[in-house]
């Protein structure tokens, strides 16, 4: 008899979680409610379970008018923090569509119902963008844990340039100190420093396979050429900044000349706190510190005319000869 009153407190609670001052519960609904899960309760009994999740600290209230019943105020999420939760599982990429749902599901349950509804009318899952199998999701795992374990991984990387996935290097294993995980357009970054290196190297985690942790303790940071000013003149943040899409080596200040509509992108990608004035009416000039490498001038030659490399020089240079390359393909 105990066990079955415990389930039927626990099932209070959980039906009392998706009530809101929109969305009360009389006694006799709860009842009912319980009786979806085989639960028979009496009215008296259902109050007191109330009174109880009341005096524990759950802010579960009556009604103005008694007879609407009863609703709790507090939430763990926001019905719009739910919602942002929900559209970023269902646009990472690593999951499969299976576990997607599955997730979404156990989102799900701390909603009201309201935003159990916003949930399943405008969360979209595309089956295209996700995994077929779960070798993605078991990988995270396990390089998150070596990262909080400060250990050493193993692993060998798929050749980019092959048709199938041969394995770079014949075959060769890396063994690496992994620090971060970088989420980039839907896609995961494991930022290391392999053995041979003194650098970081970023590796497409979709890309890595027969993964293993060892048991050896990561490079120190200090002995990290881009990272061993972290703690000092700059955080873990603006390394991940500084690394956006993807883009690694040591920083430097490069100055941006744009016009106006770009100003936004710039902010987006460097962040909010970076150096920038106004140009005329239609201009502006940022200093911005990057990585500078193949990857910044991608993203720079992307942007065409709208945006252009001021300085420093020899970026300036490396830059012309970035695009001459591209236009001597045509």
């Amino acid at each position: 008899m105990e066990g079955k009153n415990k389930i039927k407190f626990l099932k209070t609670l959980e039906i009392m979680r998706k009530t809101d001052e929109n969305h009360p519960l009389t006694i006799d609904e709860i009842r009912r409610e319980l009786e979806k899960y085989g639960i028979d309760a009496e009215r008296k009994s259902i109050s007191r379970d109330l009174k109880v999740l009341e005096n524990s600290g759950y802010q579960i209230v009556l009604c103005e008018n008694h007879n609407d019943g009863w609703y709790m105020i507090e939430h763990i999420f926001q019905d719009f923090e739910l919602k942002l939760i929900a559209d970023a599982i269902a646009s990472t990429k690593i999951l499969t569509i299976e576990d997607t749902r599955s997730l979404i599901k156990r989102i799900k349950s701390f909603a009201t119902l309201e935003a159990e509804s916003f949930i399943d009318n405008t969360v979209v899952l595309d089956s295209l963008i996700k995994e077929k199998e779960r070798r993605l999701s078991i990988y995270f795992d396990l390089v998150m844990r070596a990262i909080v374990a400060n250990k050493k991984i193993t692993f060998q990387y798929i050749d980019r340039m092959s048709s199938g996935k041969a394995i770079r290097n014949n075959g060769e294993v890396i063994r690496a100190s992994p620090y971060y995980l970088i989420p980039t357009y839907g896609k995961y970054y494991v930022a290391c420093c392999p053995e041979d290196s003194t650098s970081v190297h970023n590796y497409r985690l979709d890309l890595m396979v027969n993964i293993q942790m060892t048991n050896l303790d990561v490079r120190p940071k200090i002995q990290v050429d881009e990272l061993k000013e972290i703690g000092h003149t700059m955080t873990d943040s603006d390394y991940l900044r500084i690394s956006a899409h993807s883009w690694t080596g040591l920083k430097e200040t490069v100055t941006l000349e744009g016009i106006n509509w770009c100003r936004l992108n710039v902010f987006d990608k460097f962040g909010n706190d970076i150096m920038i004035h106004s140009k005329g009416e239609d201009k502006f000039i940022a200093h911005v510190n990057v990585a500078v490498n193949e990857g910044f001038y991608q993203w720079l030659a992307s942007y065409g005319i709208n945006l252009k490399l001021l300085s420093p020089e020899n970026r300036v240079a490396e830059f012309k000869e970035y695009i001459k390359r591209i236009y001597e393909q045509y």
